[in-house]
Protein backbone atom coordinates (compact mmCIF):
# COMPACT_ATOMS: atom_id res chain seq x y z
CA UNK A 1 0.00 0.00 0.00
CA UNK A 2 2.56 2.50 0.94
CA UNK A 3 4.53 2.03 -2.55
CA UNK A 4 1.06 2.48 -4.37
CA UNK A 5 0.54 5.74 -2.37
CA UNK A 6 3.96 6.76 -3.17
CA UNK A 7 2.99 6.00 -7.13
CA UNK A 8 -0.36 7.80 -7.03
CA UNK A 9 1.14 10.79 -5.17
CA UNK A 10 4.81 11.20 -8.01
CA UNK A 11 1.99 10.93 -10.37
CA UNK A 12 -0.36 13.92 -8.52
CA UNK A 13 2.92 16.04 -8.75
CA UNK A 14 3.72 15.29 -12.96
CA UNK A 15 0.29 16.10 -13.33
CA UNK A 16 0.27 19.41 -11.45
CA UNK A 17 3.61 19.97 -12.99
CA UNK A 18 1.99 19.49 -16.69
CA UNK A 19 -0.64 21.24 -15.91
CA UNK A 20 1.07 24.40 -14.73
CA UNK A 21 3.60 24.26 -17.71
CA UNK A 22 0.46 23.91 -20.41
CA UNK A 23 -1.20 27.38 -18.72
CA UNK A 24 2.09 28.82 -18.83
CA UNK A 25 2.48 28.24 -22.11
CA UNK A 26 -1.03 28.97 -23.12
CA UNK A 27 -1.04 32.37 -21.68
CA UNK A 28 2.64 33.07 -23.19
CA UNK A 29 1.50 31.90 -26.77
CA UNK A 30 -1.26 34.64 -26.36
CA UNK A 31 0.82 37.65 -25.05
CA UNK A 32 2.09 38.54 -28.83
CA UNK A 33 -0.08 39.33 -31.57
CA UNK A 34 -0.10 41.12 -35.32
CA UNK A 35 -2.66 42.91 -36.88
CA UNK A 36 -2.62 43.70 -40.57
CA UNK A 37 -5.31 43.71 -43.26
CA UNK A 38 -5.56 40.70 -44.79
CA UNK A 39 -6.71 42.51 -48.13
CA UNK A 40 -5.63 45.63 -49.94
CA UNK A 41 -6.71 47.34 -52.95
CA UNK A 42 -4.27 49.41 -54.69
CA UNK A 43 -5.30 52.16 -57.47
CA UNK A 44 -2.55 51.55 -60.33
CA UNK A 45 0.17 54.79 -60.03
CA UNK A 46 -1.16 55.67 -56.76
CA UNK A 47 -0.17 55.15 -53.40
CA UNK A 48 -0.79 52.87 -50.51
CA UNK A 49 0.64 52.30 -46.94
CA UNK A 50 0.35 48.50 -44.98
CA UNK A 51 -0.11 48.83 -41.49
CA UNK A 52 1.59 46.05 -39.08
CA UNK A 53 0.43 46.74 -35.78
CA UNK A 54 1.91 44.90 -32.53
CA UNK A 55 0.22 44.19 -29.47
CA UNK A 56 1.23 42.72 -26.15
CA UNK A 57 -0.82 41.44 -23.14
CA UNK A 58 2.63 41.83 -21.61
CA UNK A 59 4.89 44.45 -21.77
CA UNK A 60 7.29 43.91 -24.59
CA UNK A 61 10.44 44.85 -26.13
CA UNK A 62 10.76 44.37 -29.59
CA UNK A 63 13.74 42.96 -31.00
CA UNK A 64 12.75 43.05 -34.76
CA UNK A 65 10.16 44.10 -37.02
CA UNK A 66 9.86 43.63 -41.15
CA UNK A 67 8.13 43.72 -43.56
CA UNK A 68 8.71 41.58 -46.61
CA UNK A 69 7.79 40.97 -50.43
CA UNK A 70 8.36 38.03 -52.29
CA UNK A 71 10.57 36.61 -49.84
CA UNK A 72 12.95 40.02 -50.17
CA UNK A 73 12.65 42.54 -47.10
CA UNK A 74 11.47 45.37 -47.89
CA UNK A 75 12.40 47.07 -44.54
CA UNK A 76 14.00 45.74 -41.36
CA UNK A 77 13.75 47.88 -37.64
CA UNK A 78 16.61 45.94 -34.84
CA UNK A 79 15.86 46.91 -31.73
CA UNK A 80 14.21 49.95 -33.04
CA UNK A 81 16.90 51.55 -35.64
CA UNK A 82 16.64 51.39 -39.21
CA UNK A 83 18.63 48.44 -40.07
CA UNK A 84 17.27 48.28 -43.77
CA UNK A 85 16.42 51.26 -44.85
CA UNK A 86 13.44 51.53 -46.75
CA UNK A 87 9.65 52.60 -47.12
CA UNK A 88 8.76 52.01 -44.00
CA UNK A 89 7.96 54.10 -41.17
CA UNK A 90 8.01 52.73 -36.96
CA UNK A 91 6.03 54.62 -34.39
CA UNK A 92 6.61 54.66 -30.47
CA UNK A 93 2.76 52.84 -30.78
CA UNK A 94 4.32 49.01 -32.20
CA UNK A 95 3.31 49.99 -35.10
CA UNK A 96 5.54 49.67 -38.05
CA UNK A 97 4.33 50.95 -41.83
CA UNK A 98 5.24 50.56 -45.23
CA UNK A 99 4.30 52.80 -48.07
CA UNK A 100 3.92 51.69 -51.46
CA UNK A 101 4.04 54.69 -54.19
CA UNK A 102 3.59 54.43 -58.09
CA UNK A 103 1.90 50.88 -57.57
CA UNK A 104 2.10 49.19 -60.45
CA UNK A 105 1.13 45.23 -61.16
CA UNK A 106 4.69 44.08 -60.17
CA UNK A 107 3.72 45.61 -56.54
CA UNK A 108 0.70 42.99 -56.12
CA UNK A 109 1.04 39.74 -54.39
CA UNK A 110 1.51 38.84 -50.65
CA UNK A 111 3.12 40.60 -48.18
CA UNK A 112 4.38 39.82 -44.77
CA UNK A 113 4.63 41.00 -41.88
CA UNK A 114 7.27 39.73 -38.81
CA UNK A 115 7.97 40.58 -35.44
CA UNK A 116 10.51 38.90 -32.74
CA UNK A 117 10.12 40.46 -29.09
CA UNK A 118 11.13 39.68 -25.71
CA UNK A 119 7.18 38.06 -25.65
CA UNK A 120 7.59 36.15 -28.67
CA UNK A 121 7.25 36.02 -32.21
CA UNK A 122 4.49 36.56 -34.72
CA UNK A 123 3.74 37.46 -38.40
CA UNK A 124 0.74 38.08 -40.28
CA UNK A 125 0.14 38.73 -44.08
CA UNK A 126 -1.38 41.36 -46.08
CA UNK A 127 -2.47 40.66 -49.93
CA UNK A 128 -1.98 43.75 -52.38
CA UNK A 129 -4.65 43.89 -55.38
CA UNK A 130 -3.71 45.84 -58.02
CA UNK A 131 -6.48 47.71 -59.92
CA UNK A 132 -6.74 47.93 -63.56
CA UNK A 133 -3.99 50.32 -65.40
CA UNK A 134 -5.39 52.46 -68.48
CA UNK A 135 -2.32 52.66 -69.96
CA UNK A 136 -2.06 53.96 -73.36
CA UNK A 137 -2.75 52.87 -77.17
CA UNK A 138 -2.29 54.45 -80.29
CA UNK A 139 -3.02 52.93 -84.03
CA UNK A 140 -2.28 53.30 -87.70
CA UNK A 141 -4.55 52.93 -90.77
CA UNK A 142 -3.23 52.81 -93.99
CA UNK A 143 -5.01 51.19 -97.58
CA UNK A 144 -4.07 47.93 -96.91
CA UNK A 145 -4.04 47.13 -92.86
CA UNK A 146 -5.12 48.22 -89.12
CA UNK A 147 -2.35 47.94 -86.59
CA UNK A 148 -3.00 48.90 -83.08
CA UNK A 149 -1.08 48.40 -79.74
CA UNK A 150 -1.10 49.30 -76.15
CA UNK A 151 1.72 50.33 -73.33
CA UNK A 152 1.14 49.54 -69.50
CA UNK A 153 -2.42 48.56 -70.06
CA UNK A 154 -3.49 45.86 -66.95
CA UNK A 155 -4.93 43.17 -66.72
CA UNK A 156 -4.02 42.18 -70.70
CA UNK A 157 -6.62 42.47 -72.65
CA UNK A 158 -7.33 41.00 -76.57
CA UNK A 159 -8.15 43.23 -79.07
CA UNK A 160 -11.07 41.88 -81.54
CA UNK A 161 -11.35 43.84 -85.09
CA UNK A 162 -15.03 44.01 -87.19
CA UNK A 163 -16.40 45.56 -90.00
CA UNK A 164 -19.99 46.69 -88.97
CA UNK A 165 -21.76 43.01 -87.96
CA UNK A 166 -19.19 40.74 -89.48
CA UNK A 167 -16.40 39.80 -86.87
CA UNK A 168 -12.76 39.63 -88.53
CA UNK A 169 -10.63 38.67 -85.46
CA UNK A 170 -10.98 34.86 -86.44
CA UNK A 171 -10.42 35.32 -90.33
CA UNK A 172 -6.74 36.85 -90.09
Amino acid sequence: MIRVMGFTEHVSVWVSIISLTSAVFISGHDALTLTTDPQVEAKCGGDVNLSCVASSTNKMDIKSFSWLSKNNPECKYMNGRPELKGRCENTPQNTLTLTLTNVMPRDGGEYLCKIASTTGVARSTTNVTVQDCPGSSNSSINSTQAKCWFTGVYPMGSVHWSQGDVNLTGSM
